[in-house]
This record gives structure tokens, sequence and C-alpha cells, in this order.
């Protein structure tokens, strides 16, 4: 059986060049961060992760595979890591439900 094919040529894909990695804080509620991960990585992600660091506030996460549409918000939990695996990333909108609510995404 031959070894290869598309699965193998996605999986590979995925783990070219540096990852996408950035650690901030929303400041004030309501003053969403939009991170353009396109423009760091030169493609799309398709895996990784956004990761809520706060121990009490909630974050808001949008995504969107163009850089201009978003989807709607999704809620992430202190301490628990929204999965974006098979996801096709341009750009994440983070926003929360305190001030100073930290996070951190990793994203290829």
């Amino acid at each position: 059986m031959p070894m290869g094919g598309l699965g193998v040529v996605k999986v590979l894909k995925y783990f070219e060049g540096n990852p996408y990695v950035k650690r901030g804080a929303i400041a004030v509620v309501g003053t969403s961060v939009t991170l353009d991960i396109h423009e760091v990585i030169g493609d799309n992600a398709h895996t990784g992760g956004v990761q809520n660091l706060s121990a009490s506030a909630n974050l808001l996460v949008a995504l969107s595979s163009d850089g201009i549409t978003f989807t709607d918000e999704v809620l992430v939990y202190p301490q628990i890591t929204l999965d974006l695996e098979d996801e096709d990333v341009h750009s994440v909108r983070l926003d929360a439900s305190a001030n100073a609510t930290q996070y951190q995404v990793v994203a290829h």
C-alpha cells in the first residue's frame, strides 16, 4: 500500500514554518482585539488553540477565514482552550467579560 496522499500532505503543511504565538490581555471590556494570523504565518491556520488564561473571566472568541467576516462569538470559560483543529483561521477577534482578561493564541 503506497504511503502519502492528501492526508499526509495536509498534516505536513500544518507544521511548515513557524507557528503563530501571541499572549496578551483584553485591557477593557468592549474593546476587542483582532489578531491577524494570516499576515504573520503567510497562510490560514488549521490547528492550534485559543486559551483563556483568566481565573474567573470569560473570553469571547470569533473566527474569520477571510479577515473580514467573523463567526458568532464563542464563549470560552476560564482556564479552557478553544481547539482550532480543522478550522480555517485567517484572524481571531477576542473580547472578554472583565477587564485585564489574559489569553494565549497558538496557531499553525
